[in-house]
């Protein structure tokens, strides 16, 4: 995580991968150097949307 310092912690992170359970492993790291304001979307796979490519 030698990025972290792009993402601003005074706005809100929307985090989402295929299936959800990286998701779930980024925001438990995220919380863990300070990160309060999250959302974990879960999996795109389970969305009733359609994807747009």
């Amino acid at each position: 995580m030698n990025r972290l310092d792009e993402l601003p912690k005074s706005q809100y992170l929307i985090v989402y991968c295929e299936t959800g359970g990286r998701a779930g492993i980024v925001i438990s790291k995220l919380e863990k150097v300070g990160y309060t304001r999250m959302m974990n979307w879960g999996g795109y796979t389970r969305w009733p949307y359609e994807l747009v490519k």
